[in-house]
């Protein structure tokens, strides 16, 4: 099993964290994308509008439907803020039979602030890092082929595979680079759509259109539990 995480708060999940997922199974192969709800986002002073059961919840009913998405509970089963590196950790024992490292999928507006993360310079250990477009359009890589530096090899490093650059590896990708503080990653070139949790949750209160930008069974959800009023 390849295996890729999409962690993030989901409140509400809506489909730009869908197609990113899909996006990511298509294009790098990976068999198995967990999306993973955030108990306390260290970058955020709380989730509201909603508990971390309902936020499950919502994440359950978006992905029931396709066999490759699961929702991993880790984070809200350890409560306490949510760091990456410990659902790597937990992840990496959780499934050792899996292909390789885990993918890390994260939106190219975290990428900036990656090296400020809780142990950051440890998360290729356990991860290959897969950037895709959320609010730039398209990510210019330093360098489409250039190798990765040795932080970003499989955990053995002792087969060829382990061995190749991020791009010999992981397909689908459109360039590599690396954060200023040595951080490496690859991108990939999903759909944009211009919308956010955040704004999400502005339109319920403000009482504009926001159906079409959640799963069908999400929006129920969300209204039959007056979510975000």
């Amino acid at each position: 099993m390849r295996l890729a995480v999409l962690g993030g708060s989901y409140n509400p999940i809506h489909i730009g964290h869908l197609l990113l997922a899909e996006t990511v199974c298509r294009s790098c192969g990976y068999d198995t994308i967990a999306f993973i709800p955030a108990f306390l986002s260290p970058f955020k002073d709380g989730h509201t509008g909603c508990s971390p059961d309902d936020r499950v919840a919502m994440v359950q009913l978006a992905i029931a439907d396709n066999p490759a998405f699961y929702c991993e509970c880790c984070e809200i089963e350890r409560q306490g803020i949510s760091y990456t590196i410990d659902t790597l950790r937990f992840l990496a024992e959780k499934y050792p039979q899996r292909e390789g490292k885990i993918g890390l999928v994260m939106g190219d507006d975290l990428l900036a602030g990656l090296d400020s993360w809780h142990e950051a310079a440890h998360l290729t250990d356990y991860a290959d890092i897969i950037v895709g477009n959320r609010v730039n359009g398209g990510i210019t890589a330093p360098d489409p082929i250039a190798p990765i530096s040795s932080a970003a090899r499989h955990e053995s490093g002792n087969t060829p595979e382990s061995r190749a650059p991020l791009p010999q590896r992981i397909g689908g990708y459109t360039g590599t680079g690396v954060s200023a503080g040595g951080i490496p990653y690859i991108t990939i070139a999903n759909a944009l759509l211009p919308v956010s949790s955040s704004s999400i949750r502005a339109a319920i209160t403000e009482k504009k259109a926001w159906r079409y930008l959640v799963p069908p069974a999400v929006y129920t959800y969300i209204i039959e539990h007056n979510l975000y009023e």
